[in-house]
C-alpha cells in the first residue's frame, strides 16, 4: 500500500465532516443582464452560463422523465401539496397535474423547498417530518390541529400560515448507489449541472442500482421544466403574490443552476416564463457553495471538474464551480431577489468558504450564525465526541427555519438593547426587510437551548467575529 499524503489525510478529514453534514477560477468575458443598471456589482465572469444566442430548449415540453420506462421516477419532481383535515396528514400532487393545481390559491404567497443530498436516496424520500423527541406538537403549538402520534409537518406549518407549498424530490438523482458507503458531493454537482459528467444522469432505483437512461437533461433543468409547466396550469394572477424558495445543503446547488436558468427563461427574447412569477425570495439554510481552497498554499479541490454546463452547452472553466455558484448570486439579485443565509460555526459547508468568498456573500445578503444547542431534546449516544452542534447542526437549521416561520413573530436584534424593538433575520421577516439586511452578520445571543424562537435573540458583533470562524488557513 502506498504512503498517505498530508493533502489526501486533509481531504480525508474535511470529506469525513462534509459526511456527517450532510448525511483558481478562469475569467471569461464579462456578462451583464440587460435589465441591469450596469452596476459593477453585478457584473459577473461566469459567461459559461449563458447560451449563446438565447436558442433555449423548450423546457416545458421537451424535458421530462421516462415515466413509461422506469415509473419510479413519478416520485420524483416538482409537488404541490395540501392538508387533509380528516387525516390530519400532509398530501401531495405533482404540479404539473390538474389535481396539484387545484391545491394552488394565486392569491397566497408560495413557499417552494428544495431538499440536499441523499446518500441513501434510493430507499429514502424525503418528508420533511419535524422529528418526534423535539415535541413540535407543543412547542410549537399546533397540538390541537395535530392529534397525539401524527408527525409534525415542516410543511403544515407554511400551509396552516395561509401558504401555498411546493417539494422538488431529487432523492434518486442525488443518491449513491445501493452497494456504496455514501455518494460524493461532486457526484451531485455533475448532476446538477450537466450531464456528461462521470455519473451522468444516473438515478438509482430501489434496487440499490444505477440507471443512466431515465432522462437527457440534468437536475436543475428538471427542476426548471416542472415549474414552468406548473405555473401555466395556474391562473395569470400567480405570481401577484410572492414566491420564495428554501434550499437546504445541496439543494442551494440545485437552486442557484435551477433559479439561474429561469432568469434566462423569463428574458424578454425567450419568453418561456414571465417575469413576475420568478422567485421574490431565496433562503439558503446551511446551503452548499461547492469546495475549492488551499491549506498551506497547496489546493484542495473537492469540485465537479470537466463538465459542460447542459443548457449552455459551454465547458465549466477548471475549479470553477463555487465561483459559479457565488456569480449567481449576482444575477438574483440583479433580478431584485431578496436573499438570507443561516449557517452555523463549525458548518463544513461554511468552511469551504474564504474570507474573499464571504465579502462577496455579504454584498447580497446578510449571513445568520444560529449556534444552537438542542442537546437536552436529543436521544443519548451517536457522534457526542465531535459536539452537538457538529453532529446535529446541518439539518437542525431546517427545523430552526420551520420553528421561525411557526413563531409568527419577528425575532430581535439586541445589539442596541432589547427595548430598541429592532429585527433580526428570520423566515418570517418580509422581502424588502430581508433585503435591507443585505451586508449584515448576526449571531445567535439568547435562546440557543430552547427549539422554539420565542426567546431567541440575536446581535451583530461585527464581520471580524465572523471571520474568525473560518478555521482553514487560506
Amino acid at each position: 500500500m502506498r504512503g498517505i499524503s498530508i493533502i489526501e489525510k486533509a481531504i480525508g478529514i474535511i470529506a469525513a465532516i462534509i459526511l456527517v453534514s450532510l448525511g483558481a477560477f478562469v475569467a471569461l468575458d464579462a456578462t451583464v443582464l440587460s435589465d441591469s443598471e450596469n452596476s459593477d456589482l453585478y457584473v459577473i465572469k461566469s459567461d459559461h452560463l449563458y447560451l449563446d444566442g438565447r436558442d433555449y430548449v423548450d423546457y416545458a415540453e421537451a424535458c421530462d422523465y421516462d415515466y413509461d420506462k422506469y415509473p419510479i421516477l413519478m416520485e420524483q419532481g416538482l409537488f404541490w401539496h395540501s392538508w387533509n383535515e380528516s387525516t390530519q396528514r400532509v398530501v401531495e400532487a405533482p404540479a404539473d397535474s390538474v389535481l396539484g393545481a387545484s391545491y394552488v390559491d394565486p392569491e397566497k404567497p408560495t413557499m417552494i423547498f428544495i431538499h440536499g443530498m441523499e446518500a441513501s436516496g434510493y430507499h429514502i424520500r424525503n418528508t420533511y417530518w419535524l422529528p418526534d423527541f423535539l415535541d413540535g406538537r407543543n412547542e410549537l403549538n399546533v397540538a390541537s390541529e395535530v392529534e397525539a402520534g401524527n408527525p409534525v409537518s415542516m410543511l403544515y406549518l407554511w400551509l396552516r400560515a395561509g401558504w401555498n407549498v411546493g417539494f422538488f424530490h431529487w432523492e434518486r438523482f442525488s443518491s449513491g448507489l445501493g452497494t456504496s458507503f455514501g455518494e460524493s458531493p461532486i457526484n451531485n454537482e455533475e448532476r446538477i449541472w450537466a450531464t456528461d459528467g462521470k455519473s451522468g444522469t444516473r438515478f438509482v432505483s430501489t434496487d440499490g442500482k444505477g440507471y443512466f437512461d431515465g432522462t437527457e437533461y440534468c437536475v436543475a433543468e428538471h427542476f426548471v421544466a416542472e415549474y414552468i409547466r406548473a405555473m401555466r396550469l395556474l391562473p395569470d394572477t400567480m405570481g401577484d403574490q410572492e414566491i420564495r424558495i428554501q434550499a437546504h445543503s445541496m439543494g442551494g446547488e440545485v437552486t442557484a443552476a435551477g433559479l439561474f436558468l429561469l432568469t434566462e427563461l423569463a428574458h424578454p427574447d425567450v419568453n418561456q416564463l414571465p417575469k413576475k412569477q420568478l422567485p421574490d425570495r431565496y433562503s439558503l439554510i446551511d446551503t452548499y457553495f461547492s469546495m475549492y481552497f488551499e491549506v498551506n498554499g497547496i489546493p484542495i479541490p473537492m469540485t465537479a471538474n470537466n463538465i459542460t454546463i447542459s443548457w449552455s452547452k459551454k465547458p465549466l472553466p477548471k475549479d470553477g464551480m463555487k465561483d459559479t455558484v457565488l456569480d449567481c448570486l449576482k444575477v438574483f439579485a440583479n433580478h431584485g431577489i431578496a436573499m438570507d443565509y443561516y449557517t452555523y460555526n463549525g458548518s463544513a459547508l461554511k468552511m469551504g468558504l474564504t474570507p474573499a468568498d464571504v465579502e462577496t456573500i455579504l454584498q447580497f445578503l446578510c449571513i445568520t450564525d444560529l449556534n444552537i444547542n438542542w442537546a437536552s431534546y436529543y436521544p443519548s449516544g451517536g457522534l457526542t465526541d465531535i459536539g452537538w452542534i457538529t453532529a446535529n447542526g446541518h439539518v437542525a437549521m431546517l427545523y430552526w427555519a420551520a420553528s421561525s416561520k411557526a413563531l409568527d413573530d419577528y425575532c430581535l436584534d439586541v445589539t442596541n438593547g432589547i427595548s430598541s424593538g429592532e429585527k433580526a433575520p428570520s423566515l418570517f421577516l418580509s422581502n424588502e426587510e430581508t433585503k435591507a439586511l443585505a451586508g449584515k452578520y448576526y449571531l445567535i445571543s439568547g435562546g440557543q437551548e430552547t427549539f422554539t424562537c420565542e426567546d431567541d435573540t440575536f446581535t451583530q458583533p461585527g464581520l471580524e467575529v465572523l471571520m474568525e470562524g473560518f478555521v482553514l488557513p487560506v
